[in-house]
């Protein structure tokens, strides 16, 4: 097995992950639901596993993604498979375009996080064909919005403490 390419979450960044996941978790069971435009609400634990594979590698993203869909599918109470491979995928995406680019500044977040929440509702919407095409569209791309700016804090820190 090939060495990891991208820098590896030192046991501080660990802890850090951890902390966001929990914080996360609780954002996403109180509020999410309450902040709706247009139909999209963000997911805070989605938008946290991207940001962890952008400052990782494919298979740390996709660890974070099934860690986020089994959450995820833990406080909305539905299907758990849709939620954990969705993530799980658009998370290890993510984490191996990340090998692509030099750095990861302030854009590149924001783009990696957007094209991972569209990819991430793109699956949900084909695994769940019961939802219309309209209410998709809402989910999918104003839920994007949301998640890059939630992606910006998260980032600041995470790039805080892989520095350290």
């Amino acid at each position: 097995m090939a060495a990891s390419t991208g820098p590896e979450l030192s046991p501080r960044a660990l802890g850090g992950y951890v902390v966001f996941l929990f914080l996360g978790l609780g954002l996403q069971a109180v509020f999410a639901g309450r902040i709706t435009l247009l139909g999209g609400q963000p997911d805070f634990l989605l938008a946290l596993a991207l940001c962890v594979a952008l400052f990782t590698d494919a298979p740390t993203g996709a660890a974070a993604g099934f860690v986020s869909g089994l959450m995820t599918a833990a406080v909305t109470g539905q299907t758990m498979g849709t939620y954990l491979v969705t993530r799980t995928i658009a998370a290890a995406l993510v984490g191996w375009l990340r090998k692509r680019f030099v750095r990861a500044g302030v854009l590149i977040t924001l783009l990696g996080v957007g094209a991972g929440s569209i990819v991430a509702g793109t699956l949900y919407g084909l695994s769940n064909p019961r939802i219309g095409l309209a209410h998709w569209a809402s989910l999918t791309f104003v839920g994007a919005l949301f998640n890059m700016l939630v992606a910006v804090p998260v980032a600041v820190v995470l790039r805080l403490q892989t520095r350290s």
